[in-house]
């Protein structure tokens, strides 16, 4: 039987979605729970890492569907799964700090400053006030933090697919 190759932007698009839903719902689900900062901000080092896996097992499974893997191909499939996620959860973060709980980062930041530094929480509420003053730049921030969602794909799909390539016969 003839092996069929995946399209990589095709198979990443796909995966890209799922990733992008399952990092809102990691950062939803303390949010709507209301539960403590130190939890709500954990869950960026936990979709960190399953962003990791997630990409290593995306590579890992394109190239056993294709039966070869080059180093372009890896890196395209993890750019384009962190290209989607970055997209669909910085545009979700946005909506949800603008728009549903305007107040959410700044209750738990300034929570988080109680816990272990009472004297700043002046400072951060003076900041956060510049920042509200500021909110027309937030649409900025989508496109940065997207590229830096992307730049994370590429690091990560780099290092997997130095590690995976299918080695070219000589």
């Amino acid at each position: 039987m003839e092996n069929i190759k995946l399209n990589v932007q095709k198979y990443a698009l796909g995966l890209g979605l799922v990733a992008g839903v399952t990092r809102i719902l990691i950062d939803v689900i303390p949010k709507t729970l209301d539960l403590s900062p130190v939890a709500w901000y954990s869950t960026y080092a936990i979709a960190f890492i399953l962003e990791i896996i997630f990409i290593v097992y995306a590579i890992r499974k394109f190239k056993k569907s294709n039966g070869s893997l080059n180093l372009g191909e890896a890196v395209r499939v993890g750019v384009i799964i962190m290209l989607v996620l970055g997209l669909l959860f910085t545009s979700f973060a946005y909506i949800y700090d603008n728009f549903i709980d305007t107040e959410f980062t700044m209750r738990k930041t300034i929570e988080f400053m109680e816990s272990f530094n009472p004297d700043g929480v002046e400072q951060i509420e003076a900041q956060f006030a510049d920042a509200n003053e500021n909110k027309a730049k937030s649409l900025l921030g989508i496109l940065t933090y997207t590229l830096y969602f992307v730049f994370i794909g590429a690091v990560i799909s780099l290092i997997a697919g130095a590690a995976m390539r299918t080695k070219e016969p000589q």
